[in-house]
């Protein structure tokens, strides 16, 4: 049909126009008719289309404006059913507005003329249930605007757009984001269910992709290649990726919630695209699906991360806004390469292995604790920097430090604590202790072993030194310059600095079990610093001077054995006698 003028009347008849043609008119046709409207074929609406009155309209073909002529087909009242492929678009630039879109069996509706900046909007795009799916693609450089899109729907694409806003839920079996203009966002404001899967391709469009709804869930493994930013989750919702989740293209990556992988693999941000928290946030692989953090993560808030497999924190934690915690769970490994992690509260490491991939410092800037629960290990030599304030912030290491692998640590240091307590063996070049809250200890209850040296550093504050293991070897001449107590041995222990050792500026010295040095000098107490055995003990220094300068008291053995100068400067048993005492 073509024709240069069309009128109908607002009386309750029936219009079909099945061969299409082309409508002329000099102004924009409206179907006034409150029956039913079929549209099929091809039909050119040239100066665009109004048809609201209608009860309901039949689409099956492609209904097209030019210039910047309108397409309105439905309203809120009036539905639109596709029984057949149909496209609404065309060369203008006027908007689309469609009501509700009912599709039929195995039929694809596709709105947008592509390339022309025409705004979309459409009310609820659904299929037909139990029959066979139905597909729904936007195409289009305008912005579209969709409500609810589920019921038996198979592929949700856009082709293009100028931004696209999926405001309520959305169910299909796959949704494929194949473009939209730089800068614009493809937002999903309500949940998202692909039971098939996602994919956002990467092209020279940076544009953007949010998911905000509260419950998303995506099967099979997605990945996420568009160069814009990526929100995941948001508002403290959930997404699910049943097969994992890859997402290191965009610019950036925006998490505010949960993320979830059925034991697969979560890869998130690069070198090039950093993560940035907007909520409490908990990122969990199962049981045996890795998280790798590939970039810089910064958010004021809480981050939990959960799997039986690798955690990989590939950069910088909280470099520019401090997390206010950081938690991994019990089982598997936690790879820091990042060189750093910083929080305002505690940090806590439950994983079985602490892995350095990189000299790293772990810093509580609030008085937050930092515990490590297993072993830290590096397979080339680390340094670790340990920092939690001098306020209340304590440092708990539960398991093994540099023993595995055959490799022990760099530097350890422990640079400010309000207490810090190692559980097991220590195994570093060097031990460097730089500051404590004052009365707080710093203790190491398994064996120590430093082959380069132990350093402990004299400060306003008053802390404690304290070495229970049973067999400690520190290489080097030891001083110990803080103001609070040292303990040397709580009963049977044997600690050996090679190059002697000196600790005349603690305010006291607790010796339980041996002490001794390489043919070095050891000197032990002076007028201010009293020794106190706790346990029989021998002081040795092959042919080194000893020399204890100040008081020694304490209901137990002594023997002190040198071929060198033995110089006793202080009362001996004044207040409580020594069982017995020997020099050799």
């Amino acid at each position: 049909m073509t024709a240069p003028t069309f009128n109908t009347a607002a009386t309750a008849y029936n219009i079909a126009i099945n061969g299409g043609g082309t409508i002329s008119a000099a102004t924009a046709t409206t179907f006034s008719n409150t029956g039913t409207l079929t549209l099929a074929g091809t039909t050119a609406f040239t100066k665009g289309v109004t048809a609201i009155a209608p009860s309901g309209i039949s689409l099956n073909g492609t209904v097209t404006a030019a210039n910047t002529g309108v397409i309105t087909l439905g309203d809120s009242d009036t539905g639109v059913s596709v029984t057949g492929n149909s496209t609404v678009g065309g060369t203008s630039t006027g908007n689309i507005t469609l009501g509700a879109a009912s599709l039929a069996d195995n039929v694809t509706l596709t709105v947008g003329g592509g390339a022309y900046a025409a705004n979309i909007t459409l009310s609820t795009v659904t299929g037909t249930a139990n029959g066979l799916s139905s597909n729904f693609t936007i195409n289009t450089t305008g912005t579209v605007s969709v409500g609810t899109v589920g019921t038996d729907i198979g592929t949700v694409t856009v082709t293009r757009s100028g931004g696209t806003t999926f405001n309520s839920t959305v169910s299909a079996a796959t949704i494929t984001l194949s473009d939209s203009t730089a800068a614009s966002s493809i937002t999903f404001s309500g949940n998202v269910t692909a039971s098939s899967g996602l994919s956002a391709a990467g092209t020279a469009n940076a544009y953007n992709v949010i998911f905000n709804g509260v419950s998303n869930t995506i099967a099979s493994t997605t990945t996420l290649s568009n160069t814009g930013t990526v929100t995941l989750v948001s508002g403290s919702g959930s997404s699910t990726f049943s097969g994992g989740v890859t997402a290191t293209a965009p610019s950036q990556v925006n998490i505010g919630g949960t993320i979830n992988s059925s034991n697969a693999t979560i890869s998130i941000g690069d070198s090039n695209t950093p993560i940035t928290l907007t909520a409490d946030s908990t990122i969990s692989g199962n049981t045996a699906g890795n998280i790798i953090l590939g970039g810089t993560i910064d958010g004021a808030f809480a981050l939990t991360l959960n799997t039986v497999g690798d955690t990989r924190l590939q950069g910088a934690v909280g470099g520019t806004t401090a997390l206010t915690s950081l938690t991994t769970n019990t089982g598997g490994s936690v790879v820091i390469s990042g060189g750093s992690v910083r929080t305002t509260g505690t940090q806590t490491y439950g994983d079985a292995e602490f892995l350095l991939g990189a000299n790293t410092t772990l810093t509580t800037t609030s008085n937050g604790n930092i515990s490590i629960a297993g072993d830290i290990t590096n397979t080339s030599t680390r340094n670790l920097t340990l920092d939690t304030g001098l306020v209340s912030g304590t440092i708990s290491v539960t398991g093994t430090v540099g023993s595995a692998y055959g490799v022990a640590l760099g530097t350890i240091t422990i640079s400010k604590s309000a207490g810090t307590t190692f559980a097991s063996s220590v195994d570093a070049a060097t031990i460097t202790i730089s500051d404590s809250k004052a009365s707080t200890a710093i203790t190491f209850s398994g064996n120590v072993t430093a082959t380069t040296g132990l350093t402990v550093t004299g400060t306003a504050n008053a802390y404690n030194v304290v070495f229970n293991g049973s067999s400690n070897t520190i290489a080097g001449a030891t001083t110990f310059s803080n103001t609070g107590t040292v303990t040397l041995g709580n009963g049977g222990d044997t600690t050996t600095f090679t190059g002697g050792l000196v600790a005349t500026a603690p305010s006291q010295v607790n010796i339980g079990g041996t002490v001794q040095a390489t043919d070095s000098t050891i000197s032990i107490g002076d007028a201010g610093t009293p020794t106190v055995l706790t346990a029989n003990s021998v002081i040795s220094a092959g042919n080194g001077a000893i020399t204890l300068g100040g008081t020694v008291n304490g209901a137990f053995t002594l023997d002190v054995n040198t071929t060198g100068t033995t110089t006793f400067s202080g009362v001996i048993g004044g207040s409580t006698a020594l069982t017995s005492l020997t020099t050799n």
